[in-house]
């Protein structure tokens, strides 16, 4: 019997190493998604390392308060800001609508861009703040709330955020012969 997420503070604190892997086996998939969609595959494999290396690392940092979801994935944002600021290469996080009360936009646009290779073009076309916020509320279905606190920003910046990076997608789709 595994442990609940509601255990998970105490999990971290612990340092156990079995308790560790746990909570690796449970979240390694999350994560990989969460980087695939933001980092070429040639870096993944290292990027999911180093978000686990910080999960473990840092973990003294966790609040009980916090939900582990948005502490893991502000670690994720991290590690992605970081490798990127390493290569000094910006540009590269967005999906969205400005709307979290609109499930009818995400399934309309999921459909429109369910083609993984072009999903992958079009994330590429946004900047890495837009691209984050679009991953983690489209693809991740993430709330506004959540994403808001997972990187530490006003509400109104991710629905800003949101609604640049879905005009930006919109242009694209036109260009590449996309109904939107």
């Amino acid at each position: 019997m595994g442990t609940k997420v509601a255990d998970w503070p105490h999990v971290i604190n612990d340092r156990s190493s079995h308790d560790f892997s746990v909570l690796y086996n449970q979240h390694v998939a999350t994560v990989r998604r969460i980087l695939a969609r933001m980092v070429s595959s040639n870096d993944l494999d290292d990027l999911v390392q180093d978000v686990f290396v910080r999960i473990y690392r840092f973990q003294d940092s966790f609040r009980e308060e916090a939900d582990l979801k948005t502490w893991i994935h502000r670690i994720c944002v991290n590690s992605v800001q970081d490798h990127y600021r390493k290569k000094r290469w910006t540009g590269l996080l967005s999906f969205g609508s400005d709307n979290e009360d609109e499930p009818v936009a995400r399934e309309n646009f999921a459909e429109d861009l369910s083609n993984q290779n072009f999903v992958e073009k079009a994330l590429h076309k946004l900047s890495v703040k837009e691209r984050v916020v679009v991953v983690l509320f489209y693809l991740e279905d993430s709330t506004i709330e959540e994403i808001s606190a997972s990187l530490k920003l006003p509400e109104g910046t991710i629905k800003s955020r949101l609604h640049s990076a879905r005009t930006k997608l919109q242009s694209f789709m036109k260009k590449e012969g996309v109904e939107v």
